[in-house]
């Protein structure tokens, strides 16, 4: 049998470990806007936010000529 003194040790640990995750989806629960998806970050104005970076251009893989290699195999990628 369980002594009672390591009962009360363990009862003591999960009081600490629910308090504990309790704050944290408290904390994690305060990051989320109110209609549960946005990436404006931090803007006031009723914009959306503006990208990061430009999507990068780039030629599609059909346009780029097969042209033979000196050794005889084309190189298309």
């Amino acid at each position: 049998m369980v002594s009672r003194e390591r009962r009360e040790r363990l009862a003591a640990a999960v009081a600490v470990i629910s308090a504990l995750t309790w704050l944290g989806v408290m904390a994690l629960a305060g990051t989320i806007s109110s209609d549960g998806h946005s990436h404006d970050h931090g803007s006031t104005t009723g914009t959306p936010a503006k990208p990061d970076q430009a999507p990068a251009e780039s030629a599609s893989p059909t346009t780029a000529p097969a042209k033979p290699a000196q050794d005889g195999h084309a190189h298309s990628h």
